[in-house]
């Protein structure tokens, strides 16, 4: 009796195999705030084995959204990634928080530069368009008043 272990993900073309990580990555937004060290990015999928980490790799980074309050915890996801993985990312949003509308347009268009440039410094390139600053309200509305 033949040992067939059937059809699996590693016997699809390999252009079939891009359009299911591109389905398995959509939409999904990572954290990266941790308070003691950057949260292990946890995606089963790169972890069944080599050859489907490595084709897998560059759409995760390209597909996901990685956010952050915390600038040390930007600075240890991107210090250590390989070039061709940072410039393969398509979205890191820094979230600042305020506490009205005009104060939320104020901090994105004075971290936005400030983030930039600190990544500059130490030697962190990334595509243009990639980082975003998005000012989140703290607005809590009971009874009509806002407070």
């Amino acid at each position: 009796m033949a040992d067939d272990a059937g059809p699996s993900l590693l016997t699809l073309p390999v252009e079939l195999r891009e359009m299911i990580y591109d389905l398995v990555f959509a939409g999904v937004v990572v954290n990266l705030n941790s308070t003691k060290r950057l949260v292990r990015i946890c995606q089963p999928l790169l972890r069944t084995s080599k050859q489907i980490r490595d084709e897998a790799l560059p759409r995760y980074h390209k597909s996901v959204t990685f956010n952050t309050t915390q600038w040390k915890d930007l600075v240890r996801f991107l210090l250590p990634m390989p070039t061709r993985l940072r410039l393969a990312l398509s979205s890191v949003e820094y979230v600042v928080y305020t506490i009205t509308e005009t104060q939320a347009r104020r901090e994105e268009a004075y971290w936005y530069p400030v983030l930039s440039k600190g990544l500059r410094l130490r030697g962190i390139a990334l595509r243009d368009g990639v980082l975003k600053v998005q000012a989140e309200c703290f607005t809590r509305r009971t009874g009509g008043k806002t407070f």
